[in-house]
């Protein structure tokens, strides 16, 4: 399955992308901003593979001009109350806070409000990367729950991400071809 919007191609995650998932996700880049910050072995990328539901768990690999370039998902849909938890991260650092990156979050947050026809979204991240931060309360995020480790919740819903992100996804459909 494809989603493509504002010039990025979001490809359903699949056992073939799972060994260039992995790696990106051992990268000190990626592996170090996480809560879990052990090195994923293949024998437990599988085992993780097989877990996810196809109903409620959806990763995509992002591609940019033909390039694969990060995983960003929409993961423990509860379609009761039409929520889940967004989510990703790039493979290349330097591509960390460049322009394919906003369009793929925005793009996955479109699917997400759009496609599934979710009501909110929650991202989990740690309050310490300022950049993150500002990233989600440009995309409408409002944190309601911290922990002691620094990590916190958020949440954003439908009308609240298409009010803050009104300018950026048109820009974006300029950009990317909508």
């Amino acid at each position: 399955m494809r989603y493509q919007c504002y010039g990025i191609d979001l490809e359903r995650l699949e056992a073939k992308h799972l060994e260039m998932v992995r790696q990106w996700r051992n990268h000190d880049s990626v592996r170090l901003r996480m809560r879990y910050r052990q090195e994923i072995t293949p024998e437990m990328q599988t085992t993780w593979f097989r877990k996810l539901s196809s109903q409620n768990d959806w990763y995509f690999v992002a591609t940019s001009k033909e390039l694969p370039f990060g995983l960003f998902h929409v993961k423990e849909i509860d379609w009761q109350k039409k929520g889940g938890e967004a989510g990703g991260f790039v493979g290349y650092p330097a591509l960390i806070g460049e322009l394919e990156t906003g369009l793929a979050i925005l793009a996955l947050m479109d699917f997400a409000f759009f496609n599934l026809q979710l009501a909110f979204l929650e991202a989990k991240y740690y309050s310490g990367y300022e950049e993150i931060v500002r990233l989600n309360q440009q995309l409408g995020y409002e944190i309601f729950a911290a922990a002691p480790d620094g990590f916190v919740r958020a949440r954003v819903s439908t009308d609240h991400y298409l009010q803050a992100t009104e300018k950026l996804r048109k820009a974006a459909a300029r950009l990317g071809g909508g």
